[in-house]
């Protein structure tokens, strides 16, 4: 650890009062009703009666209301911030050994200071020759079937149109 102080993390509204605001607020008031006709009836003597309807009649009423709001302040939130050091792994270098038989074989090296060995990996290649001496890689995924090759004897090779290697036998 390098450090360590105390140190503004965040801040935070905190209520410090209260101060009294005024808003108006409208309300509908019924006043009364209003009368219509809206609409007749036959006696069944010649005469018709008139129907009468209402609808109610409101007025909007304005009023003050008094409130209690809160007042904020923004305030720091200390906290203790820390400054260290670390030592990290990461990557420096990598050691290949390639070859043209079937012998594997980890490269030879020599670690420095504060190295340490990362992870190995591995890969094998057969590389086949044909009659028209053209070659075709071919990417073996394990030692086992990379050593069931053997540089003389003779496969036979199955290509797409492109060229690409589909399929491997031996004859």
């Amino acid at each position: 650890m390098l450090s360590q102080s105390e140190e503004i993390r965040t801040y935070e509204d905190v209520i410090i009062g209260y101060t009294e605001e005024a808003r108006q607020v409208s309300e509908q008031v019924y006043v009364g009703e209003n009368e219509y006709v809206c609409g007749q009836r036959d006696l069944g003597n010649g005469f018709f009666e008139d129907i009468w309807c209402s609808d109610p009649i409101y007025e909007t009423e304005f009023s003050t209301v008094y409130e209690d709001v809160p007042i904020y302040e923004s305030q720091p939130v200390y906290d203790t911030e820390y400054t260290y050091e670390i030592d990290k792994w990461v990557f420096s270098r990598t050691e290949r050994l390639t070859g043209s038989d079937q012998n594997s074989l980890w490269p030879e090296y020599r670690l420095e200071g504060n190295e340490r060995e990362g992870r190995r990996s591995e890969s094998y290649v057969a590389i086949f020759l044909d009659e028209d001496g053209r070659t075709h890689r071919y990417d073996v995924p394990t030692f086992n079937q990379f050593t069931s090759f053997s540089e003389n004897r003779s496969y036979e090779l199955e290509l797409d149109s492109s060229g690409a290697l589909l399929n491997i036998s031996g004859n």
